[in-house]
């Protein structure tokens, strides 16, 4: 193709030919230019290896955006994202009212700006398939990979890893009286940053979003806020900022976080999660640990066949410490846990390899798990 160097159009860099409207047969050097003269339904293909918008993108009509590979399409940041944590104005990416999307075969990459969430969804449905999401940083507790709002979701085999707070955010309550959101999580491989001031939450769920998360691997959720010692969780689920919150999690490892799974925020919390067929050993403090909410628990493995630690319903156990509120039995185990270096290094490779352990299963973390500012 036809490539111009030191041209911005539309904000934009370009090659000219960066983005292709397959159906059109027609190509624009910037994103939000191809988006505006679509036509809904239709697909934008992102055909350079790297495309740098210098405002917000903003899908406002049912499109297809795609890449050519995670590896081989990014989407840089060239900007500061601003307004506050559920501001139109915080994403990269922002997904308007109403409208269907499907996101496909990107990196989305926030080095170097302050920004505060990757992508943000208001929309009827968002699909965020086969991406990858890095370095998503606003401030030392805040950053925020995939954001949903209202409306439904499915994030399918993205992985995500160097954000500051949170890889994928399902919240209800956060704009009015839209519904809240329902989002189905599915092979997600989430690293968080290891031990630090910082807090990292694979998923979570509040103010009454809901959904599912299913054959995923979260690890390194281990930061804990100097602020006011709030800790991390590989998945957080809380009814703190809205009711009707729920989650179902299933065949997924929680591990190498200081809690996989952590349940409300406080004693009236009533948040109904239920995971099964996870592995939940080898976490720093808890297995699950829960305010209120019963959680049921059962068919998992803690870490060792003998079940999870309980003062006083499994006093026995070997795996992971479980609290009160926790049905954990019956489980399933193994004869010994084992977590091998879990140094976290700026790839933040994936559960399996380079020493880390593997499972096959991923819970959550953390109580109070909330730092000053968090709304």
């Amino acid at each position: 193709g036809l490539y111009f160097d030191d041209v911005l159009i539309d904000n934009e860099p370009i090659p000219a030919t960066a983005v292709h409207n397959l159906n059109q047969g027609t190509y624009y050097a910037g994103l939000q230019a191809a988006i505006d003269d679509a036509v809904a339904g239709e697909v934008l293909q992102i055909e350079a290896p790297t495309i740098t918008p210098t405002a917000q993108v903003i899908v406002d009509k049912d499109l297809t955006i795609q890449g050519l590979g995670s590896g081989s399409t990014t989407i840089a940041a060239g900007f500061n994202t601003t307004g506050g944590s559920y501001s139109t104005t915080s994403s990269m990416i922002y997904v308007d009212y109403g409208v269907t999307a499907l996101i496909r075969d990107l990196t989305f990459d926030g080095t170097g700006f302050a920004v505060q969430q990757a992508v943000q969804s208001r929309g009827a449905s968002l699909t965020v398939e086969d991406c990858v999401v890095s370095n998503i940083v606003a401030s030392t507790y805040d950053g925020r990979g995939l954001v949903f709002l209202t409306g439904n979701g499915l994030v399918q085999d993205c992985t995500i890893f160097g954000t500051q707070r949170i890889g994928i955010h399902v919240r209800g309550s956060a704009i009015g009286a839209y519904p809240a959101p329902f989002v189905d999580v599915d092979g997600l491989t989430f690293t968080g940053k290891g031990a630090g001031d910082w807090l990292d939450y694979g998923v979570e769920f509040g103010g009454g979003g809901s959904g599912t998360v299913t054959n995923s691997n979260i690890s390194g959720c281990t930061g804990v806020a100097s602020s006011d010692g709030s800790t991390s969780a590989g998945i957080l689920v809380t009814d703190y900022y809205g009711t009707g919150t729920t989650a179902d999690i299933d065949n997924c490892v929680l591990a190498g976080c200081y809690s996989g799974l952590t349940v409300g925020y406080n004693a009236t919390d009533q948040s109904q999660v239920t995971i099964h067929n996870s592995d939940l050993g080898g976490n720093t403090d808890y297995g699950i640990g829960s305010t209120g909410p019963i959680v049921d628990a059962t068919d998992n493995d803690w870490g060792d066949a003998s079940g999870p630690f309980h003062p006083g319903k499994n006093p026995g156990g070997l795996g992971m410490t479980v609290d009160d509120y926790v049905d954990f039995t019956p489980w399933t185990g193994r004869v010994t846990t084992a977590v091998a270096d879990l140094s976290f290094g700026s790839t933040y490779p994936a559960l399996g390899v380079q020493g880390y352990g593997f499972w096959e299963g991923t819970p959550a973390i953390g109580v109070d798990d909330f730092a000053p500012g968090w709304d």
